[in-house]
């Protein structure tokens, strides 16, 4: 190993160069020339008639070639959103929320209110968060969802949902026949549907039915092919 970083040395010749720095932090190869500009003093300060000015400043940075590279000295890191007013109902400072960030997969990140912003119809929501890695490092701007709440069951499309005898179920395709399944519905937003599923529980939805989406006349026990 010695010969061999000695042998990559050589190669370099004098480009290699050692930077210091008197504090320890995160360090980012990203840079975008906005560091000294999109500051927490500058969060504080920014309303809904400026949140689309910072969006055009974000599109505007660029990286400056004199910079090797940024350093993060805490893990402490604040995002701004746009909303509908009416979502902030449901918000208030202080309260533990998630944000998913599409592009990075799926884990979610907690965070918390720090600040809620209203102006007419539109509202700035700013979220601060002590969860940090090397994808969160690279952030300037990005999509994110926002998770209010969490449900934990069978997801189906609404169009499955039917009314027998005034209990909510879905009819599943089981060999040739139809059986009607009883659910507990934990969750509808019109398109979709978290179905309570309970393992202990053999008449239940289960997480591979065959769950019929569409058409009329279904009753339990009916011949299909």
């Amino acid at each position: 190993l010695r010969g061999e970083l000695s042998s990559l040395k050589a190669s370099a010749g004098s480009s290699v160069k050692t930077l210091s720095t008197p504090r320890s932090g995160y360090f980012s190869l990203v840079t975008d020339g906005l560091e000294d500009q999109l500051t927490p003093e500058y969060l504080k300060d920014l309303t809904v008639d400026h949140f689309d000015e910072a969006v055009e400043r974000c599109n505007s940075g660029s990286k400056n070639p004199d910079h090797v590279g940024k350093l993060v000295y805490d893990n402490s890191w604040s995002v701004a959103v746009k909303i509908p007013a009416r979502f902030s109902e449901r918000l208030e400072t202080d309260q533990t929320v998630y944000i998913r960030i599409p592009s990075f997969g799926t884990d979610r990140i907690k965070c918390t209110v720090s600040d809620i912003r209203k102006s007419g119809e539109e509202c700035i929501l700013v979220l601060s968060s002590s969860v940090i890695n090397d994808n969160i490092l690279t952030l300037r701007m990005e999509d994110i969802s926002l998770i209010l709440q969490s449900y934990s069951g069978v997801q189906v499309r609404q169009s499955a949902l039917r009314k027998v005898d005034g209990e909510d179920g879905v009819y599943v395709k089981v060999g040739l026949l139809l059986r009607y399944k009883k659910v507990h519905i934990l969750y509808n937003d019109g398109v979709n549907a978290i179905i309570e599923y309970n393992a202990l529980n053999s008449g239940g939805l289960r997480i591979y039915d065959q769950v019929v989406y569409k058409g009329s006349n279904l009753y339990d026990g009916k011949a299909v092919s």
